[in-house]
């Protein structure tokens, strides 16, 4: 029988009393899931991978700060979202970060080279996932950063408020407009006028 996994907040404590190898476990457990807030909130790969690797040397200096009565996903998520937000006051506006070079990149990189009769699916499945990172990158970063939180990560009301510093009721308000926004985008890009987006979540106007 396997054993079961440590506790973030158990392997942080281990960390910060010198085992500093214990952050690995840490780093190949939110690896992927950061990399992927931050690549959807700029829609460019290079800079996606940049920002997750400053995120987890921001989180090792940082981590005294870390408050254990906290979730650590929570906290680390707060802190790449502060980058990104420091990433867009360096430029003059998210637009310069260019969508065609993110879809350049995905596609040099390649759908997984599967087999030939999948290559039509994948190829439509590619198409609506970057036809959703263009709604993404036309709305306001707040509205952009509560979508990725809580439909993409999966992050609670309660999550999204501790990593964003907002009462829960702003939460749910910033979701619902944001939600709305984007939908009018993804049909003004030529999505299907459905409820219901490619890469996750239930986005009917509808919905709570």
């Amino acid at each position: 029988m396997a054993p079961e996994p440590l506790e973030d907040a158990r392997i942080v404590k281990q960390v910060l009393r010198g085992r500093r190898e214990m952050f690995g476990l840490l780093l190949e457990r939110y690896q992927k899931p950061i990399f992927n807030f931050v690549y959807r909130f700029y829609g460019n790969y290079d800079l996606a991978q940049e920002l997750t690797q400053e995120t987890f040397l921001r989180a090792y200096q940082f981590l005294k700060s870390y408050d254990p009565k906290r979730k650590f996903s929570t906290w680390l998520y707060a802190v790449a979202k502060n980058l990104c937000i420091d990433e867009l006051k360096k430029q003059r506006s998210a637009r310069e970060v260019p969508l065609d070079d993110a879809i350049a990149t995905v596609e040099r990189k390649g759908a997984d080279g599967g087999p030939e009769r999948d290559q039509q699916g994948q190829a439509i499945r590619r198409e609506e996932d970057f036809r959703l990172l263009a709604a993404l990158q036309e709305l306001p970063s707040p509205a952009r950063t509560v979508l990725l939180l809580h439909y993409f990560q999966g992050l609670s009301y309660q999550e999204i408020g501790e990593a964003l510093e907002l009462p829960v009721s702003t939460v749910k308000i910033r979701i619902f407009r944001a939600k709305k926004a984007l939908l009018g985008k993804w049909k003004e890009l030529g999505g299907e006028p459905a409820g219901s987006l490619p890469g996750g979540g239930n986005f009917s106007e509808g919905a709570g």
